[in-house]
């Protein structure tokens, strides 16, 4: 069933300009936190709760003028707000010597037809707003008298129920529901249908049963206590001493109550917010499939604000919205962005359209190695290396498994780069990229365009630029000062001179592949010449292998943990001097500031 169309907010909450939802049945919105979500449902409860307060109080009025009737605080609990200045955005409650009127636009289907009906909400103080329709839908008495007897309930997740619930009447449970206080009215919910309809109490047995295995004892009031009771058993064993629905799981309760409510409340408009809160993976499938088919069979509508990339997977080909940096975008009429999520998930498309560009590398440790090397030198793109920044890793090098690594997997990443960036190109036009991989010994050639430019390092890979032996010595060094100082500068000196046998000895054997000669000829030349020399030597060589071989020798010559893991070896890079900075990286990073840097 299709009651509302669109709906229009302007000036409340996180939205200030003007924004369009498209709404169907059931309609699922998406986005990242703080995108509006929430804010679009709680802005249709909002406009419903105006709507009857304002026909209640003044829709029988002769008057040719629209009025306005005040809302309290207090009142609108599925809105919650310290003060009522926090409806509007940035609390901006005026403009100027006028105040700021917050517009909410619902398209409701009425005689066959849409039709737009507005209210406008002004600012009166902390604890009320004024209310009144537009002056157009004022007009439209009818629409009014309409909307106000429609039922719009939102619905946010279940809270931790009562141990006993009072048999309450019908309009305390509206009242509750309004409030948001679901868990001290999903036994009378309950009560109320298994009275009124009992063929409809044993459809909801029968799926509790199916999705959760417990079987539920109808519902009774016990008139000792005064409270309405209700009691399951798990997996039909009548031996078991029935259990009161508060043991279930919450996400027992959660599904109780949104079958409950739209059971007992058939022909209306259920606004839920994040329905698959408490669910594991396939009840938060089977919570979609059910909802939507529960919407036909009740002729309701529901409206679903979500999280889940469970849901959005099943709701990819119906009215599936995705709010995002002001902006509503249907996803459902975009064959290419449901292809690209479906192939690389959702969070790839939030991430495009918020960045609009991309770095491409191998893993998370390139990423660290170039923000050191931009900061070292103080390079204008070190501003772009923060949490923000929108990276994708292509390579799944690191063997062992561990929390960084498994996140990746999940969203996508360690897919072809040229693949993932067209997808996301064709989705946001404006989508450019830049990859730097390494050069594994392949003689790989960039490749420069205006959107995506692919370069490769000229040597091995990025660590053959900053694992040298003078550097790695000032990193103990270091190491060594901060443990011994003062009294104990004898041992740091001690220490100091084990590690650099150790590392000569690594240089013997992996560099000059024990070739003692070349090793001597090496180990006599000046300093600059012996910096340059190792350079040549080894840019054709794995040097973070190398520096593993060196922290393993040395761990196990002298019973040591190893110091430093691979993840950290950006690290080294704070202890080269700047002007030691190849002409190559300098270039790179000036690739990285145009290509990431959006003007």
């Amino acid at each position: 069933m299709l009651f509302f169309t669109h709906i229009t907010v302007e000036k409340f909450k996180v939205f200030g300009e003007p924004i369009t939802v498209n709404l169907s049945s059931p309609t699922v919105l998406i986005g990242p936190n703080n995108a509006g979500k929430t804010t679009i449902i709680q802005a249709l409860a909002l406009w419903s709760w105006g709507v009857k307060n304002w026909f209640n109080k003044k829709g029988g009025s002769k008057t040719e003028t629209e009025g306005s009737t005040s809302l309290n605080r207090s009142d609108i609990i599925q809105v919650p707000v310290k003060e009522t200045r926090f409806f509007w955005k940035d609390a901006n409650i005026r403009s100027g010597n006028n105040p700021t009127e917050m517009k909410i636009t619902v398209g409701v289907l009425f005689e066959g037809k849409t039709e737009d009906c507005t209210l406008i909400f002004k600012y009166y103080n902390p604890e009320q707003i004024f209310c009144s329709p537009s002056k157009e839908t004022f007009k439209n008495k009818e629409l009014l008298k309409y909307v106000s007897k429609l039922k719009v309930d939102l619905l946010y997740p279940m809270s931790g129920i009562d141990i006993d619930e009072p048999l309450i009447q019908e309009g305390r449970i509206n009242l509750l529901i309004g409030q948001g206080q679901t868990a001290q009215v999903l036994r009378n919910l309950c009560y109320k249908i298994f009275e009124s309809d009992s063929d409809d109490w044993k459809k909801i047995q029968g799926l509790m049963n199916r999705l959760f295995h417990i079987a539920l004892d109808s519902p009774f009031f016990n008139t000792i206590r005064g409270s309405v009771e209700l009691t399951y058993t798990v997996d039909n064993n009548q031996k078991q001493y029935p259990l009161d629905i508060s043991l279930a799981g919450r996400g027992q309760q959660q599904m109780l109550l949104l079958l409950a409510y739209l059971y007992l409340h058939k022909g209306s408009i259920l606004l839920v917010d994040e329905p698959d809160a408490h669910l594991e993976i396939l009840r938060q499938r089977q919570i979609y499939s059910l909802l939507k088919e529960l919407s036909f069979e009740t002729h309701s509508q529901i409206i679903i604000a979500t999280h889940s990339e469970v849901i959005v997977d099943e709701a990819i080909d119906s009215n599936l919205s995705l709010l995002l940096n002001g902006k509503s975008i249907s996803i459902s009429d975009k064959s290419k962005i449901k292809d690209t999520l479906r192939t690389f998930g959702i969070e790839h498309y939030y991430k495009a359209e918020l960045k609009k560009r991309i770095l491409y590398v191998e893993g998370s440790t390139d990423i660290a190695m170039l923000r050191e090397f931009a900061a070292l030198i103080k390079h204008d793109v070190k501003d772009i290396f923060d949490d923000t920044l929108y990276s994708y890793y292509i390579t799944d090098n690191d063997p062992e498994s561990g929390l960084d690594k498994d996140l990746n997997k999940t969203v996508g990443n360690y897919l072809p780069h040229k693949k993932h960036f067209h997808a996301i190109k064709a989705c946001v036009p404006d989508f450019k990229g830049i990859a730097i991989f390494d050069n594994d010994n392949m003689n790989k050639d960039d490749e420069v365009s205006k959107d995506l430019a692919v370069f490769y390092w000229k040597r091995y890979e990025l660590e053959n630029y900053f694992i040298f032996p003078h550097v790695i010595l000032n990193y103990f060094e270091k190491h060594y000062s901060d443990i011994y100082s003062g009294l104990f500068e004898v041992k740091k000196h001690e220490l100091l001179e084990g590690f650099e046998k150790i590392l000569n000895a690594e240089i013997l054997d992996f560099i000059f592949e024990k070739d003692i000669k070349a090793y001597s000829e090496y180990d006599t030349l000046p300093p600059n010449l012996k910096k340059t020399t190792f350079k040549v030597l080894t840019s054709n060589k794995k040097m973070s292998l190398f520096f593993e071989n060196v922290l393993k020798r040395y761990s196990k010559e002298t019973g040591e943990t190893i110091l430093i893991n691979k993840g950290e070896f950006s690290q080294l890079i704070k202890f080269m001097d700047a002007n030691e900075v190849e002409d190559e990286i300098k270039m790179k990073l000036d690739y990285l500031y145009k290509y990431l840097n959006v003007v």
